[in-house]
């Protein structure tokens, strides 16, 4: 029943006229190309056809009735004729497309005043229809004038700017060539001339504590002989004599403002003394330092002194004189020598001392009226010396 089911569907192919086409190539199956297909009204070519197509057809029955009897089942090798290749379709020739014509550059920064629209005739065509378009009328465009090249303008500028090079290089040369000297100009720095300050003046260094300048300075000094002085005026290291207010200001002393009416314009001296009185063991004579200006004596003034010595006059001359503060007697007390009321205060032996004084010098004619000296001493010996010694001091403090 097999192969009669087999065989209808190729038998059913054959009567209804149909041309069977080669069974596809499939792997491990050949089968020898078949023929084309011909019209055989007779059926005899159709007929052994299918009878090649059915021998070459495997069913599941036919492989194991193989299997069973020990043969070996075989795939069968079709083998595909190719067909032809059709020929590839001739794309038909197109006529070359017509150029069109580059339209003119429109010209730059020109106004065009366009006129108004308006009808024109209609166009005769030989081949077409009449067509119909507005036609614009354009303004007359004048002609241009023919600028420059702008090569020529950029050979113009080069040689402007090479004829100016050449005549600042030729200026310069020129310059160098005859005014300019070769010779180089030696600049000399003057030499700045030292200041000239009187024999035997104090010099108070700006760059140091002035009371420490004021001791170098006096060390540096020649002893003087015995129980005698020498004055010595006070000068800043820039060439100034220095009066009661900057000696004040220089010191930073606490003098009291009453003062300085009464010494207004007076220079004060430094007093150096041969100290020969002495209550230890220092080697005498020695040199100890004082301060004298000539004064205007009033009560004010006077009464300016009394301030003075409560206020600071200690501590502002303590390190004028070299003195030990440890050793100061509580208060300042009084004592007089010849007529001068002098107070005093001792740094434990009056040979180390504050003594100050107003030292009236007395009139000696009506020329000469009686003149006031307010010194500062640092010791009680120089204090009575200088009233002693005063006719010939006096002179010098004027």
């Amino acid at each position: 029943m097999a192969d009669q089911q087999n065989q209808n569907p190729n038998q059913n192919i054959s009567n209804q006229g149909r041309t069977a086409s080669p069974p596809p190539n499939l792997p491990g199956q050949g089968l020898p190309p078949l023929p084309p297909a011909q019209s055989n009204p007779s059926g005899t070519q159709d007929d052994s056809r299918a009878d090649v197509l059915k021998s070459s057809i495997r069913t599941l029955e036919t492989d194991r009735g193989a299997l069973s009897s020990g043969k070996k089942v075989a795939g069968q090798v079709f083998t595909r004729t190719p067909s032809p290749e059709l020929p590839k379709p001739v794309s038909p020739i197109l006529p070359p497309s017509p150029t069109r014509p580059t339209p003119p550059p429109a010209p730059k920064n020109f106004d065009v005043e366009l006129g108004q629209a308006r009808k024109s005739r209609a166009l005769s065509s030989p081949s077409g229809p009449t067509l119909k378009s507005d036609v614009v009328s354009v303004k007359a465009i004048p002609p241009l004038k023919a600028s420059p090249a702008s090569g020529s303008g950029r050979s113009k500028r080069w040689l402007l700017w090479l004829l100016i090079g050449v005549v600042i290089a030729l200026g310069i040369w020129g310059y160098f060539r005859f005014f300019a000297d070769s010779t180089p100009v030696v600049v000399e720095t003057p030499t700045p001339t030292p200041i000239q300050f009187p024999e035997g003046a104090i010099i108070i260094n700006s760059n140091i504590n002035p009371a420490v300048s004021l001791q170098t300075a006096v060390q540096n000094l020649s002893l003087p002989a015995s129980n005698s002085f020498t004055l010595h005026s006070v000068y800043s290291d820039q060439g100034n004599q220095l009066n009661w207010n900057r000696f004040v200001q220089r010191f930073v002393l606490g003098a009291p403002f009453s003062l300085a009416d009464a010494t207004q314009g007076r220079y004060p001296k430094v007093l150096v003394y041969g100290q020969t009185e002495s209550f230890d063991e220092t080697v005498v004579p020695r040199k100890v330092i004082g301060l004298a200006i000539k004064v205007q004596d009033s009560p004010e003034f006077r009464a300016g002194l009394r301030e003075w010595e409560l206020g600071s006059l200690v501590s502002d001359f303590q390190p004028l004189f070299g003195l030990n503060v440890l050793k100061a007697d509580e208060t300042f007390q009084d004592n007089s020598y010849k007529e001068t009321v002098i107070r005093f205060r001792n740094f434990s032996r009056p040979d180390r001392s504050i003594d100050y004084a107003v030292v009236i010098r007395p009139s000696l004619s009506q020329d000469q009226p009686e003149s006031a000296y307010l010194i500062i001493m640092s010791s009680r010996q120089s204090t009575f010396d200088f009233i002693d010694q005063l006719e010939t001091i006096s002179p010098l403090l004027e």
